[in-house]
């Protein structure tokens, strides 16, 4: 059984990675133009667990998101997706 992260935008994402460590790391602030790829970090430190996919947002087409992920990224029954908001996230199974 494989898990799906469905994340929000990497622009999006970047800019929550990018406030957390400025918490963290107080004083550091990366540019809007940085986002994107603390996102990807993000993303890959995720994808280093066995069995862990990272879809974002604006790589889904218009379409259901389990549609989207069965044929597009090898969802299969059985899979758990969690799907991220702003502030909280919703747990459904493919």
């Amino acid at each position: 059984m494989a898990r799906f992260y469905l994340l929000p935008s990497r622009a999006a994402l970047g800019r929550q990675f990018n406030d957390f460590l400025a918490t963290a790391f107080p004083g550091l602030r990366y540019p809007s133009a940085d986002w994107a790829d603390l996102a990807e970090a993000l993303g890959a430190a995720a994808t280093a667990q066995r069995d862990v996919f990272v879809v974002f947002r604006e790589d889904l087409p218009d379409v259901e998101p389990v549609t989207a992920l069965t044929d597009g990224f090898g969802a299969e029954p059985g899979d758990d997706v969690i799907e991220i908001h702003a502030g909280s996230a919703q747990h459904w199974t493919v």
